[in-house]
């Protein structure tokens, strides 16, 4: 994970915390699956949109990924 994005487990309330960024989300275990699931089917649902698709790039020696909209043919030299 890069400084924008951290999380942890709490043992002790049975919780996971995701930081992204200044936002905290707190999810009880049994809830996190669902919020897992959530966000892969929102990430599947823009991948299947023809005007969106992953980007690759290089950072400090690491290959990473972003979501990207598709520049129109005009715009591609």
């Amino acid at each position: 994970m890069n400084d924008l994005y951290s999380c942890w487990f709490e043992k002790e309330d049975a919780s996971i915390i995701v930081c992204i960024d200044r936002v905290a989300i707190t999810l009880s275990l049994d809830e996190f699956l669902d919020f897992y699931d959530t966000v892969d089917q929102i990430k599947e649902s823009l991948l299947s949109d023809p005007d969106i698709c992953i980007g690759t790039y290089e950072e400090d020696g690491k290959l990473k990924r972003q979501l990207i909209i598709v520049p129109d043919s005009d715009e591609i030299n």
